[in-house]
C-alpha cells in the first residue's frame, strides 16, 4: 500500500499563473513586434536600429522572465510560490511598457 499523496495547496495556482505569464508574454512580444512594423509617418527620419534592438531586448527578457520564474518555480521550497508568476506578470508588463515608449521615441511619435 503506497502512502497518500501529498500536494501542495499553491501549486495548482502556482502552475496556472506561470502559464497565464506564457500567454501575457507571447501577447506582449507580439504587440511590441507589431510596433517594429508599424508604417511609421516620419519616413527615412526613424531610428529604426533602436526599434529593433528594443523589439529583440524585449523578446529576450520576456522569455528570460518566463524561464527564470519556471526555475525558481522549482528550486525555491515552499508550498505557495504564486508571487513567483504574478512577479514575472508585472515584471514583463514594465518590460513592455517600457519598449513600447523607446519604440515610440524611435518612431518619432514623442
Amino acid at each position: 500500500m503506497s502512502p497518500p499523496r501529498t500536494t501542495s495547496p499553491g501549486g495548482g495556482l502556482s502552475t496556472a499563473l506561470w502559464g497565464l505569464q506564457f500567454v501575457v508574454a507571447g501577447i506582449l512580444i507580439a504587440l511590441v513586434y507589431f510596433k517594429r512594423i508599424y508604417i511609421p509617418h516620419c519616413d527615412l527620419q526613424c531610428d529604426f536600429g533602436l526599434l529593433d534592438v528594443t523589439g529583440n531586448i524585449f523578446a529576450v527578457f520576456a522569455v528570460l522572465m518566463f524561464v527564470l520564474v519556471g526555475v525558481l518555480q522549482v528550486v525555491l521550497p515552499g508550498p505557495s510560490r504564486w508571487w513567483l508568476p504574478v512577479s514575472g506578470v508585472v515584471l514583463t508588463l514594465v518590460g513592455a511598457f517600457i519598449a513600447n515608449y523607446v519604440s515610440e521615441v524611435a518612431l518619432l511619435m514623442r
